[in-house]
């Protein structure tokens, strides 16, 4: 009836509530970080224009696709974690729940209901007409073990409401978690072939000099909001302990993979710049030298 879920269920509603709020700011800077970034790039293309920077500007362009799929991937675990906080909340600000015990509880209690019906049915086949005050204190104390019984299938209902929903949150959760694909991402390389044309080159070093500072500066703090959000993802999995999180570890390790790739990716696309910015600079050195 319940399913499958784990003896002991831990979920820590109030620090979840905590871990959430930080994490739906990262998700805010991480959308002003990778929009800046390809910002950027769209600029350099003013600055650098050559056969090999036709190619890489087209994989850049790909590469910004992927990025915002990537941007939205985070913000589904996002709404994944907000719903599991919604939903327990209602429930209650910690957790701590051992499901085994649920069916030994639910027993006892009908033992007791078992109990409370047999001493109710020994007052009622008393005869007690021949005397008002007999009968009076026999009919009293059928009213208190009535009371309690109303009192103990309450608690055994609320009991078992407790219960079914907590299964059904689980089994929604368990749904969205298995609608949120993390789409693999391939890692670049700091080599790209050329695309040629009869365009004129050209290349400004100083302001291409510029743009790899700004590139630089977002792909540090890219890799900062990378360290805090793989932090909080391990603060989360500890705060959600139950029959989900396997699965939604698994989920969450493959972002953290396909993160890392992307910032890898974005160091390579800078020292492509770099190298294609340096074998300019030679040469405008060597001319420069041979003036001199």
């Amino acid at each position: 009836m319940y399913g499958n879920l784990v003896d002991i269920m831990r979920i820590n509603v109030n620090n979840l509530k905590i871990s959430l709020d930080k994490l739906k700011n990262l998700l805010d800077d991480y959308e002003d970080i990778y929009k800046s970034f390809y910002h950027k790039m769209v600029n350099l293309k003013g600055y650098w224009h050559d056969a090999h920077a036709n190619a890489f500007f087209e994989k850049i362009r790909e590469e910004k696709k992927s990025n915002v799929i990537f941007f939205r991937e985070l913000k589904s675990i996002c709404r994944l974690y907000n719903y599991i906080y919604s939903q327990y909340l209602n429930v209650g600000g910690k957790i701590d729940f051992d499901l085994s015990n649920k069916e030994i509880f639910i027993n006892k209690i009908d033992k007791y209901i078992n109990n409370i019906d047999s001493v109710i049915n020994d007052y009622a086949n008393l005869e007690s007409k021949f005397d008002l005050s007999i009968d009076k204190y026999l009919n009293d104390e059928k009213k208190k073990y009535n009371n309690v019984k109303e009192k103990l299938l309450l608690i055994k209902e609320k009991n078992k409401e407790y219960i079914n929903n907590i299964f059904n949150i689980e089994k929604q959760i368990k749904l969205k978690i298995s609608k949120i694909h993390i789409r693999k991402v391939s890692s670049n390389s700091t080599f790209i072939s050329g695309i040629d044309d009869n365009s004129d080159v050209y290349v400004d070093i100083d302001n291409i000099n510029l743009i790899i500072n700004k590139l630089e500066f977002f792909v540090k703090n890219e890799s900062i909001i990378f360290d805090s959000i793989n932090e909080i993802f391990s603060e989360i999995i500890y705060l959600y302990d139950t029959e989900n999180k396997d699965k939604l570890n698994t989920l969450l390790n493959s972002f953290i993979r396909k993160y890392r790739i992307i910032i890898k990716n974005h160091k390579n696309n800078i020292l492509l710049i770099r190298n294609s910015k340096e074998k300019y600079d030679n040469i405008v050195h060597r001319f420069d030298g041979d003036i001199v």
